[in-house]
């Protein structure tokens, strides 16, 4: 079992220790895997609901998105790019929620302070693109936009779970974290304020594309219930809706007028993420559910996610490619969907095909 005591220390070698770490508790004899059944939502609110994910898979989630000592993730961490790239933070809330480990709860303090450091006063943020992109497919001003609520989404469900959490609100440990993140709220509202203004432009640029509306709804929704304010869950609604008015009758998310076992894995995340909010409108529990029984249906015995068929994740170097490098796929957010449908299931059939999937990867 991995347990809260290894330090969240070193991560820029995180995926050589968790291909190590997988080899203790991840093989499983699981070889068929079955559609899921989602209980109604009970009134547990979303940080304590979150303290029953599994301590080993959601460590090895966590350390995967653990900034460096800047506070940088993902394509940050060499050199700033855009907070774009801070996406997956949420997850560090998750485990030290899980774990009642306050060294992670700092790692997302740590990463949003960094993220805002590089807010302009327009609440956009600076773009640096590196020297080897420069002049290939340039990034336009919609795609700043939507970074922006990348990010948004990923903080807003971070903190949520925080301000909803037992333990973080009472924790004598957490509270000077608790602190940081309050002082960020001028500048959160200032980037919140940026994509109201924007919110036009941000549905003409991912309408087409559910798991991006999707992260649109969880920035608005999220920061909604942070700061109280009914504007900016409307505004959620109106991401949110179009989203789940594009889920195929067979339970997938539609993406380029086909089915992706990759960005269907995202969508699902982040429905099911909804879900726990507390978010009951706008199909997302039929949506919620279907997605993550179709995501099932695409997963081979040996836990790897078949790209067969996909219109967009097609690997072996053909697809949709993004920032030079062709995509392959989203293996997280398929896993966080399954431990995210465990905390609706009486057993731990999702927590078992999540492992079966994780070790597959982190295996090869």
């Amino acid at each position: 079992m991995i347990t809260k005591n290894i330090s969240f220390a070193g991560y820029s070698k995180s995926l050589s220790i968790l291909k190590t770490l997988t080899r203790f508790k991840l093989l499983l004899a699981l070889m068929v895997f079955p559609y899921t059944t989602l209980a109604a939502q009970d009134n547990q609110p979303y940080g304590n609901r979150i303290a029953s994910l599994p301590l080993d898979v959601s460590r090895i989630v966590a350390a995967k998105d653990a900034p460096n000592d800047k506070g940088a993730l993902g394509r940050n961490k060499r050199d700033y790019f855009h907070v774009r790239f801070q996406v997956g933070m949420h997850n560090l809330v998750h485990y030290g929620i899980a774990a009642k480990d306050p060294r992670a709860i700092e790692l997302f303090v740590k990463a949003a302070e960094y993220a805002f450091e590089q807010q302009l006063d327009t609440g956009d943020f600076i773009l640096v693109v590196p020297r080897s992109l420069q002049g290939k497919n340039a990034p336009t001003y919609s795609d700043r936009v939507s970074g922006a609520a990348f990010f948004m989404s990923s903080l807003g469900s971070g903190w949520y779970a925080l301000e909803t959490s037992e333990w973080a609100q009472s924790s004598a440990e957490t509270k000077p974290l608790m602190s940081r993140l309050a002082q960020l709220k001028p500048k959160a509202r200032l980037t919140l304020d940026y994509l109201t203004t924007n919110q036009q432009d941000l549905m003409k640029a991912d309408r087409k594309a559910p798991n991006r509306l999707l992260f649109d709804g969880l920035a608005f929704y999220s920061f909604g219930k942070i700061l109280e304010d009914q504007k900016l869950i409307d505004t959620a609604s109106t991401f949110i809706s179009a989203a789940t008015a594009q889920v195929h009758s067979d339970g997938y998310f539609i993406e380029n007028d086909g089915f992706d076992s990759s960005y269907n894995g995202v969508a699902s995340a982040l429905a099911l993420r909804l879900r726990l909010m507390g978010y009951e409108s706008d199909r997302i529990p039929e949506s919620s559910t279907s997605s993550i029984n179709w995501q099932i249906t695409r997963l081979l015995p040996t836990g790897e996610i078949s790209k067969e068929g996909n219109t967009r994740v097609k690997g072996n170097g053909e697809g949709e490619a993004f920032l030079g490098r062709t995509k392959d796929v989203d293996v997280g957010h398929t896993v966080e969907a399954l431990l995210y449908a465990a905390l609706y299931e009486d057993n731990n059939s999702s927590v078992d095909i999540a492992k079966k999937v994780l070790s597959f990867y982190l295996n090869q």
